[in-house]
C-alpha cells in the first residue's frame, strides 16, 4: 500500500472504483520507535524498527491506496490449471 503496509490474502473481489477485498489477510509493515528521554540536541539519537503483523479475516484495500498488486505463480496455476507460464 501507498502507507508501506503490505496485505497478503486471498482475493475475493475487485469493484468499479478499484477497490480489492481479501480474506484470510496477513497485514505486515514496519514500525520505528524513538525514544522520548533523549534530549533534541543530543546526538547518536537511538532508533528502533521492527516487524509487526496482524491477522484479518477480510480486508478492504482502497483502491488509491494500492502501490502493486501481485500473484504468487503457484497460485495461479493451481487456479488456472496451466502447467507452464513463459
Amino acid at each position: 500500500m501507498t502507507d508501506g503496509r503490505v496485505a497478503r490474502g486471498n482475493f475475493v473481489c475487485l469493484d468499479r472504483l478499484g477497490n480489492i477485498i481479501l480474506d484470510n489477510v496477513v497485514e505486515c509493515r514496519q514500525v520505528a520507535y524513538i525514544p522520548s528521554s533523549l534530549s533534541e540536541g543530543e546526538e547518536n539519537q537511538s532508533s528502533y524498527e521492527w516487524d509487526t503483523e496482524r491477522s484479518l479475516s477480510q480486508a478492504v484495500i482502497p483502491g488509491d491506496r494500492l502501490a502493486k498488486v501481485e500473484i504468487v505463480k503457484k497460485e495461479w496455476e493451481e487456479r488456472v490449471g496451466q502447467s507452464s507460464i513463459p
